[in-house]
């Protein structure tokens, strides 16, 4: 790891995945429920940050 944001973001990420017992398949489960509504911001990849992003007034490209 370069630096302790790199270092971070790896923790949380093992945070995340620990919280769900390692299961692909209930990431993937609760990802999909997720795409369309604004909860379990846990499971959100970095498209759907962006996607959410797009929504706020004032933070359009």
């Amino acid at each position: 790891m370069v630096d302790s944001f790199h270092r971070t973001s790896f923790h949380y990420g093992i945070m995340a995945l620990k919280r769900i017992n390692y299961d692909k398949k209930e990431l993937d489960r609760r990802r999909e429920e997720s795409l369309n509504e604004n909860r379990d911001v846990i499971v959100w990849s970095n498209d759907r940050v962006i996607q959410w992003l797009t929504t706020i007034q004032g933070l359009k490209e």
